[in-house]
């Protein structure tokens, strides 16, 4: 489990607090004036940006379960389709076909927005890319004219749950909306009493529906959204306590249309862009010398079609992406791992392998053991895959005698030839879920 609580978006407090030694996961602040020419909406969080949510612990309504058209095939998505990527607290832009690349903020760029920014993703249709500002808001740029909108979020600064999940096929933005404050340090003592996911259409400038996430559920106190299949039916939920443990409680998968929460204590759960299989990453094995486990089940069956099993005892498998064709599953696979306290984490000095399975594709595969393809190795994160499934981004590098990363590179990798294409060096790290 990786820390993923950032600034969140409420328009209900601003919260701001400091903590002697607890805050240095958080990006340096560089706040900057925002230049209003180049805004497209700057939207103040009135009535349109914080819609009434339904009742806490409802089902969405009939007519909200699931957008009226199927998602698009990701052939639809442009050949020229950009990759964004956080490099130095800024935010940058890549098209693949002509190599072109710049920055989207920071001075002298085209949005003219300064500050510090990360988590950047890209809708399906390529012309927006949504990112956080810290201790400040979300940010949806449009790429074709670099205009701007603004969602604000309040600044709790610490176990705060606002994130952006990512873009349904028909490029509506989905984030989370926090209800309350965790405060466990002093008196008076308070909780986070809600999570909501908004939808917001960056066309129209305005959030177009609302739902709360299931809270206290029988295996965490509350969650929060980090991430949404094509169509918005399902949400990848992560769970977390109000306090200063850390519980390592692994994700779940929620349907919004039947209420269904899809969770197991062995590891993270992520379910396919087609909404047929889940993935299960299982390391309860490395409790007895074991290797760690990817289940990959049918959606609603019991038992595993296919599994894979580390090629090691104490390998721990990390990461899992699905292709956008829910074909293949990407992860990370290490050697070793070591636990402190809470759950198994990666021995990053050991280094580590990109691996895809099953190596043919899922529709080509008999049940069984699932085989692995090695597509690089001493990779430090997987951000995305591409829209048409045949590319893989990825920053590689090394970690030095003192701990932290050196030679970071980030890469597009051809799932079929292995070719690996250098995009761009150096402090690049999205955090990406």
């Amino acid at each position: 489990m990786q820390m993923r609580r950032i600034p969140i978006l409420t328009v209900l407090l601003i919260i701001t607090f400091v903590l002697s030694g607890c805050c240095s996961f958080f990006l340096p602040g560089n706040t900057g004036p925002l230049p209003a020419e180049t805004e497209a909406t700057n939207l103040s969080g009135g009535d349109d940006m914080t819609p009434v949510p339904p009742p806490e612990g409802s089902l969405p309504t009939e007519a909200t379960e699931a957008p009226p058209s199927a998602p698009e095939p990701t052939e639809a998505a442009p050949s020229n389709w950009p990759i964004a990527y956080a490099k130095d607290n800024q935010i940058w832009i890549y098209y693949p076909d002509t190599g072109e690349k710049f920055a989207l903020t920071g001075p002298g760029s085209a949005s003219g927005l300064e500050g510090s920014f990360s988590y950047p993703k890209v809708s399906p249709s390529g012309t927006f890319v949504a990112f956080n500002k810290q201790y400040g808001e979300f940010i949806v740029l449009n790429l074709e004219d670099h205009s701007f909108a603004r969602i604000p979020n309040g600044d709790t600064q610490m176990w705060a749950t606002e994130n952006i999940l990512g873009w349904d096929a028909h490029d509506n933005l989905y984030v989370t909306q926090q209800v309350g404050i965790c405060v466990f340090w002093e008196e008076p003592n308070s909780n986070i009493s809600a999570v909501n996911i908004l939808v917001y259409d960056p066309r129209a400038g305005t959030v177009v529906d609302s739902f709360p996430l299931p809270q206290k559920l029988t295996f965490t106190g509350n969650s929060t959204g980090i991430g949404v299949t094509p169509d918005g039916r399902f949400i990848t939920g992560d769970p977390f306590y109000c306090g200063p443990e850390n519980a390592g409680i692994p994700d779940f998968v929620y349907d919004r249309q039947t209420g269904a929460v899809y969770w197991q204590k062995g590891g993270d759960t992520r379910i396919s862009a087609d909404e047929r299989w889940l993935a299960e990453l299982d390391d309860s094995k490395l409790n007895e010398q074991g290797a760690g486990e990817i289940h990959i089940k049918v959606l609603g069956e019991e038992d595993a079609r296919l599994t894979y099993t580390g090629a090691t005892s104490g390998t721990l498998l990390w990461e899992i992406y699905w292709s956008p064709n829910s074909e293949y599953l990407a992860a990370l696979e290490f050697p070793s791992a070591e636990r402190w306290a809470g759950p198994w984490i990666p021995n990053y000095k050991g280094g580590n392998k990109l691996i895809v399975l099953p190596a043919n594709g899922i529709s080509e595969s008999a049940p069984g053991q699932a085989q692995a393809r090695v597509l690089a190795e001493n990779v430090i994160d997987i951000f995305s895959w591409t829209p048409d499934s045949q590319y893989l981004v990825v920053t590689t590098g090394t970690v030095g005698a003192d701990g932290y990363y050196q030679n970071i590179a980030l890469k597009l990798i051809n799932l079929q030839t292995l070719e690996q294409t250098v995009i761009d060096s150096g402090q690049i790290f999205n955090y990406m879920y």
